[in-house]
């Protein structure tokens, strides 16, 4: 993402918590699932915008959250934007070149490693991504 990054300036910032206990996962699928979200959070970014990356130990698990200060998600659309081809604003959809596939696939790779993934958005402020992996 070095390119977009650069191009659009964005500021990333990492709290990753470094005395984490290791998670059992694939690490290629889990990379993948992240890859979607840190897509996501740069392209629908604005211009100097921000992403943020924090990990922490919770419960039984691994707590990720990716924090970004782009457009936001509409509160309609929302409830569906884990669906597979699902895209919210068609028009800004198309202009950037979204299937509708990424979230949809990271869900499932989440669900698989027995996980589970959110979001909280507001228009105009950015979104906020949380996945949760349980450490066995």
């Amino acid at each position: 993402f070095e390119k977009e990054i650069a191009e659009k300036e964005i500021q990333v910032e990492t709290d990753l918590d470094r005395g984490l206990p290791l998670a059992l996962v694939d690490e290629r699928r889990i990379g993948q699932v992240l890859e979607n979200i840190l897509n996501n959070g740069i392209k629908y970014n604005y211009q100097k915008g921000r992403v943020r990356v924090n990990t922490r130990e919770e419960g039984e698990g691994v707590r990720l959250t990716i924090a970004d200060t782009g457009q936001g998600i509409s509160p309609q659309d929302l409830p569906y934007i884990f669906e597979r081809f699902y895209r919210g604003d068609k028009s800004r959809s198309r202009h950037t070149g979204g299937t509708g596939i990424g979230l949809s696939i990271a869900r499932n790779l989440v669900e698989a490693h027995w996980g589970t993934i959110s979001v909280q958005s507001q228009p105009g402020q950015g979104s906020t991504f949380s996945v949760w992996l349980p450490l066995r």
